[in-house]
């Protein structure tokens, strides 16, 4: 770990020491309560922005462009340190779709009487908690994944509290298995190709295809990657509006040793048809290769037509 980040953090220490020892500098008289407040505020304000509707620019307004995040093991052996561009991009590429949506794939909150304050001037001040993070494991439900001991640092900028460091101590890990990652990454990759599809972006879409592609469906047989890459072309032009819906709750996934995973599920196709809108529910797997570090499907079986 970096010097200064030990630094800070027996600044922190030594800050609470005092804190509970000095009654005048840590009574939570009105100003004090007053700034507990606006912070509280600002705190729901971020995590809101970054996981409920991926507004980076909102997250910009609360922290400072020096920004720095830090995460540690409680051993403080093993650390990860992220600037403002760092924290924005991973923030956009774990929790955003490709277009700028949420994926909703995560909730946080705190543990209630756990947030405290305590000033180090008129223009800083030191934010401690204990917060909780939620993934959504099975498509519809959310199991605790990690807590974790925050300290941060605020500092006042034209009169506005912005975040300029962030220390995020890990107590518990919730994890028992690498499945909860796995469906993660696949529901997001499975968003992304989905996204383009909806958009009917072929150029996009074309990229998450092996081009050794096998497509099995149990009314047009097989066909491989050139033939399926002309056969969404033709779909898009003949059906302007179609899109594509997962049917939540249905999906499923499941490792594929030394290769990569499979993903079940089942899916909605609309378009409209002589004025009317006409859809229908089916079934899928696909499998995912990995492969230097990128995700596309190889195998894809669509039945129940």
């Amino acid at each position: 770990m970096e010097t200064k980040a030990i630094r800070f953090l027996m600044a922190t220490a030594s800050l609470l020491v005092m804190c509970f020892s000095t009654q005048n500098l840590c009574a939570q008289n009105e100003p004090i309560q007053k700034t507990m407040d606006e912070l509280t505020v600002k705190d729901s304000l971020l995590f809101n922005a970054a996981l409920n509707t991926c507004d980076l620019s909102a997250i910009e307004k609360i922290i400072t462009k020096d920004f720095e995040f830090w995460q540690m093991n409680s051993d403080l052996q093993h650390s990860s340190k992220q600037t403002e561009q760092e924290f924005l991009s991973s923030i956009k590429h774990n929790f955003c779709n490709a277009n700028g949506s949420s994926l909703k794939k995560m909730k946080r909150d705190v543990e209630p009487g756990s947030m405290r304050i305590f000033p180090v001037d008129n223009n800083e001040v030191l934010q401690t908690g204990i917060q909780h993070f939620y993934v959504l494991a099975d498509g519809n439900k959310y199991a605790k994944a990690e807590e974790s001991k925050f300290t941060r640092s605020w500092k006042k900028e034209n009169g506005e509290w912005k975040m300029s460091k962030e220390f995020d101590e890990v107590l518990n890990n919730y994890h028992t298995s690498t499945n909860t990652e796995l469906y993660n990454t696949i529901a997001h990759m499975d968003s992304v190709l989905f996204d383009a599809y909806n958009a009917h972006d072929i150029n996009e879409i074309k990229k998450y295809f092996t081009e050794d592609l096998e497509f099995y469906h149990d009314k047009g047989g097989l066909s491989n990657y050139t033939e399926n890459v002309t056969g969404f072309t033709q779909v898009f032009q003949n059906n302007k509006d179609i899109r594509r819906d997962l049917v939540p709750g249905t999906l499923e996934v499941y490792p594929v040793k030394n290769f990569g995973a499979m993903e079940i599920g089942e899916h909605r196709f609309c378009h409209t048809e002589n004025g009317q809108q006409i859809c229908g529910t089916f079934k899928f797997a696909m499998i995912w290769q990995l492969k230097n570090g990128e995700w596309k499907i190889s195998r894809v079986i669509s039945y129940g037509h």
